[in-house]
Order: C-alpha cells, then sequence, then structure tokens
C-alpha cells in the first residue's frame, strides 16, 4: 500500500524549485524565506522544501546561507571592498551579525579571512 502522507515531488515543483534556487543565487541580499519563496511561486511550503531538498540536497534556509557565505568570502579576497559594503551585499543588516554567522561557518572572523586570503 502507497503511504499517502509522503510528499511526492511532482515535475511542476521540481521546476519551481529550481526557479527558487534562481530567484536565490540572483538576490541573496535581499530577505528570503522559505515562507515568501512558497508565496511569491505560489507552491506549498512543504512542496518546496522537499523539492530544494531534493536537488540540492538543503533547506532553503541552509541553501540561502551557503550563497551568502561564498559571496562573502569572494568579496573578502577583494581588498577594496570594505567589510560594511560587504555584509550588507550579502543580506546583513549589522556586522556583528554578520561576523557572527561568518565565524559560525568558517572559524574565523570576516578580517582574519580577509588577511589570510589576502597575505
Amino acid at each position: 500500500m502507497r503511504n499517502c502522507s509522503s510528499t511526492r515531488l511532482t515535475k511542476r515543483s521540481v521546476e519551481i524549485a529550481t526557479k527558487a534556487i534562481t530567484y536565490i543565487d540572483r538576490n541573496y541580499d535581499q530577505p528570503i524565506t522559505q515562507e515568501s519563496l512558497s508565496y511569491d511561486f505560489n507552491v506549498p511550503v512543504r512542496i518546496l522544501q522537499a523539492a530544494f531538498q531534493k536537488l540540492v540536497n538543503a533547506s532553503v534556509h541552509k541553501y540561502l546561507e551557503k550563497k551568502r557565505l561564498e559571496a562573502a568570502m569572494t568579496m573578502l579576497e577583494d581588498e577594496e571592498i570594505s567589510i560594511k559594503e560587504i555584509y550588507t551585499k550579502v543580506g546583513y543588516s549589522s556586522q556583528s551579525h554578520f561576523g557572527e554567522f561568518f565565524k559560525k561557518h568558517t572559524g574565523i572572523t570576516p578580517a582574519q579571512y580577509r588577511i589570510r586570503k589576502t597575505a
């Protein structure tokens, strides 16, 4: 007997998740939640989340964090871009929150990362 409670992914839900991924890739500097994506793409949160998990093996939140971290790391390698400019470009409104986020994921501060990469 088929389990009716499991989330079945349709071609449409995978297409929507793919569009949501593209949206995140282009707009990671904006406030984005799985709820806002669900609303914008007119798909239930649980379907969006399941499709994300299948496509990128991560939740919407984790995927967004990954994109922001990758972008920040790339920008930190350019000494012409200030850390303040970087944290706003990756969607953070305060340097302290950005610093906590960055250190949580890398084990070092943004300034330490910059020194290591530009030395």
